[in-house]
């Protein structure tokens, strides 16, 4: 076992399915298109690269042992890189040694020792730049896992802060939570590999353990209200979220300044200050994310994902992928 502890990154795409609806200039229609987004056991192959040899979790668990709908695996054997991507399930992960670069949205994290990171629904993350000497473990569940629809009004998106999209999407936990964590999916590894009485339901109450130690930390630093952020700090940090969650629909600086109850030139000014973009550039490179990840994660042809996603015609998706990649969307595809 590696006695390595660490930093903690956490993924919580949330349940229900996405959709989008564009129109198709050249017909006249409406359509809709449902956002790409992975199923937890079609996901294997954008998070694995096939080495498994550590005997912890679901890296070499026989099938017999296998819980539907919930998997705990060692970083050993993930992929150098994921995403961008989007997924139909929760996902937690802990660094126990080095570190690694995650993007939510336009939102981009070094992680450390401690560090928590937690995403929102339709949140497209990437995961890339690991150490040599990066260690750690990770979940994948599913909401009907957790039993959400028998939550009643407590969903998991109600239940836990990290989820709500004006609050803060990471924190640092102390070294006590972190080993109150480190412990706890230990206990889950032990429950995976032996068929007691019960193991599901054991499974199910350590992961709730986790989110209920996280919650804590999260209250206890008092990240809901920003706590410590300049005025400037916390414009640029709204911003970010409101982009994430809008930008399909929401092009204009002007939408978002309204929002945010502040002029144009004011909000252009405070975030090109501190991203070195443009409020515009900012909303545009959300949508190259957003592009990225339906080019190489989805079948629709180019011109489907250009109307999907509001250009007035392919041309026109074309050269904004171009002028902001080097290459086509086909190449792009291509290479991927």
């Amino acid at each position: 076992m590696h006695e390595y502890w660490g930093k903690v990154y956490l993924w919580f795409p949330r349940a229900g399915d996405a959709f989008i609806f564009f129109k198709n200039d050249s017909v006249g229609k409406t359509k809709k298109e449902k956002l790409p987004q992975y199923k937890l056991e079609h996901y294997a192959g954008a998070h694995r690269s096939g080495e498994q040899s550590v005997d912890f979790g679901y890296n070499t668990l026989e099938e017999s042992l296998k819980i539907p709908g919930f998997e705990l695996y060692s970083t050993q054997g993930l992929r150098e890189r994921i995403g961008p991507l989007k997924s139909f399930f929760y996902r937690i992960g802990f660094t126990l040694a080095g570190g690694v670069s995650v993007e939510l949205g336009l939102e981009k994290y070094s992680h450390s020792r401690g560090t928590v990171n937690f995403t929102a629904i339709n949140d497209i993350f990437s995961l890339y730049d690991p150490t040599h000497d990066f260690f750690g473990y990770y979940m994948l569940f599913t909401p009907a896992f957790m039993q959400e629809e028998q939550m009643l009004s407590r969903k998991l998106g109600d239940e836990y802060p990290f989820w709500h999209p004006s609050n803060m999407h990471f924190l640092n936990l102390s070294a006590g939570e972190l080993d109150q964590i480190v412990y706890f999916a230990r206990k889950i590894d032990e429950e995976l590999h032996h068929q007691k009485t019960g193991r599901v339901e054991a499974v199910r109450m350590y992961l709730t353990l986790i989110l209920l130690e996280c919650k804590r930390s999260f209250e206890r630093q008092d990240l809901s209200s920003y706590k410590g952020f300049s005025e400037s700090n916390m414009l640029v940090a709204k911003f970010k979220k409101l982009v994430a969650e809008h930008f399909l629909k929401e092009r204009h600086v002007s939408d978002y300044a309204d929002r945010l109850a502040v002029t144009p030139n004011h909000l252009n000014k405070v975030i090109k200050e501190h991203t070195g973009l443009t409020a515009l550039e900012n909303i545009q490179e959300m949508l190259l994310l957003e592009a990225k990840a339906q080019v190489r994660h989805t079948d629709q042809s180019i011109s489907e994902i250009a109307y999907a996603l509001d250009f007035s015609d392919p041309a026109s998706f074309n050269r904004f992928f171009k002028r902001s990649t080097g290459v086509t969307p086909l190449d792009f595809r291509q290479k991927a």
